[in-house]
């Protein structure tokens, strides 16, 4: 993995330098930062997130568990956790501090496609091949709301920066757009 470092001339011209190269010991699948800078995580074909520190890229943690491969990731805005979503259908919630896992959830009846975070929250909205959308509260790890209204698998899911509208995308060919309501929720309602 290549790191680069973004800047602008005297013209307004982007300019984009390569600084530095990471290797790991299997294929990535995916990398990302944390809100921060101060970390990034990337998955590994071999079913690891390592997190490595932003400025430097020593490995801080290495996070391992899922027993089949990682399919999506996201770090919290406050970069206290991080969940994963997996093929083996559930979502992991790792602290980021220490790196434990500290909760597994039973997620999907399918393999979990895709996970995000809502900024500034610990809510996550997960998808997954099942064609249903999840919303969960990763504090008190419950479900908060299950969304069928896919209909085929979900592969892809994108949170506005406000976090009022959610983009899921799936094998059917489109796309469908979810738009927060001043409707309340409250998870025992929805158990």
């Amino acid at each position: 993995m290549g790191a680069f470092e973004i800047g602008a001339d005297k013209k307004g011209k982007i300019r984009i330098r390569h600084s530095n190269s990471f290797f790991f010991e299997d294929k990535i699948v995916s990398a990302i930062y944390s809100s921060s800078f101060e970390r990034m995580a990337v998955s590994l074909l071999n079913n690891q997130i390592h997190i490595q520190y932003g400025d430097t890229g020593k490995n801080a943690l290495k996070l391992y568990g899922h027993k089949l491969p990682i399919t999506s990731f996201d770090i919290s805005t406050d970069g206290a956790i991080l969940v994963s979503a997996s093929v083996d259908k559930d979502l992991r919630v790792w602290d980021m501090d220490y790196g434990h896992c500290q909760k597994s959830i039973f997620a999907h009846s399918e393999a979990v496609t895709a996970v995000k975070f809502l900024k500034n929250t610990h809510y996550a909205v997960s998808g997954s091949k099942d064609g249903h959308m999840k919303f969960w509260d990763l504090d008190t790890y419950q479900l908060i709301m299950d969304i069928d209204g896919n209909i085929l698998e979900i592969k892809t899911l994108v949170v506005s920066p406000a976090g009022d509208f959610i983009i899921s995308g799936g094998l059917d060919g489109g796309f469908r757009v979810w738009k927060q309501t001043g409707d309340q929720v409250v998870a025992d309602d929805q158990e």
